[in-house]
């Protein structure tokens, strides 16, 4: 069964994927990048990344400098390397993406998606967004390290965020 979640209030995208992925073999989605939606520059201590561009132009951050990935083409991203994706352009990019193995992504997404929808996450900026963001950051941080903001200020804000009794 299709899964669609609609992370743009954080990223700017939206993902569809099948429900039914099992975590050990690699996690596809379709993801739709609306201009001016972007990741900040993180990681993945424990999986590869791969994206294959459908339409439009996908700019990709990887080894300290930003490049394109034009449609039809695809980019590799090596497990625990520092890197970011945009879309700077007028349309929307469409692209599959593939975290290898899928570990617990889909459950990272889905976590990110109920807190848009219990309305705890309402932006990437201010106070309680930044709380909520670093918790969920902190709880994925074997999915997905952050380099921007730098972690040790969101564990701080994790740590903040637990002692005023906030939780995801």
């Amino acid at each position: 069964m299709k899964k669609v979640l609609d992370l743009r209030k954080v990223f700017g995208v939206t993902l569809s994927f099948e429900s039914e992925q099992n975590p050990s073999e690699p996690f596809q989605m379709e993801m739709q990048l609306e201009p001016n939606g972007k990741s900040s520059i993180h990681a993945h201590p424990h999986q590869q990344e791969f994206y294959d561009v459908k339409e439009g132009e996908l700019d990709i951050y990887l080894d300290d400098r930003w490049s394109t990935v034009k449609a039809e083409q695809q980019v590799l991203i090596p497990q625990a390397t520092k890197h970011a994706f945009r879309n700077s352009g007028i349309k929307n990019v469409i692209a599959l993406n593939k975290h290898v193995p899928g570990l617990r992504t889909k459950e990272y997404f889905e976590t990110m998606q109920r807190l848009i929808n219990e309305r705890k996450i309402t932006g990437t900026t201010g106070f309680r967004n930044s709380i909520y963001l670093s918790l969920h950051t902190v709880k994925y941080a074997d999915v997905l390290k952050l380099y921007q903001p730098p972690n040790v200020l969101i564990k701080a804000a994790a740590m903040i965020g637990k002692v005023f009794g906030y939780k995801i």
